[in-house]
């Protein structure tokens, strides 16, 4: 099953967090690239979880913002991927 969620299940090529969805992730990158991630949030709050598994990479933002489409939570995590070297 955990194999299956991250397969591509539909395509989303115009998405701008992945090219597709597994089973509950958006999919994105290839190969050291490949990273799988889920946001969510409710009012007054935003959250995204994006994992790297070939590198062992990833990390969990969570907020107490608001703001339109949670952008502090990828702010945050361009830090975390430069400070640590996440592959592109």
């Amino acid at each position: 099953m955990a194999t299956e969620m991250l397969m591509p299940q539909i395509d989303t090529p115009a998405h701008p967090l992945g090219h597709a969805y597994g089973l509950g992730f958006h999919l994105a990158g290839e190969g050291r690239g490949f990273r799988f991630l889920h946001t969510g949030g409710t009012w007054g709050s935003s959250c995204i979880l994006l994992a790297l598994p070939e590198t062992g990479q990833g990390a969990v933002v969570m907020t107490n913002s608001a703001s339109p489409g949670g952008a502090i939570l990828y702010e945050i995590l361009l830090s975390i991927a430069a400070e640590y070297g996440w592959p592109q």
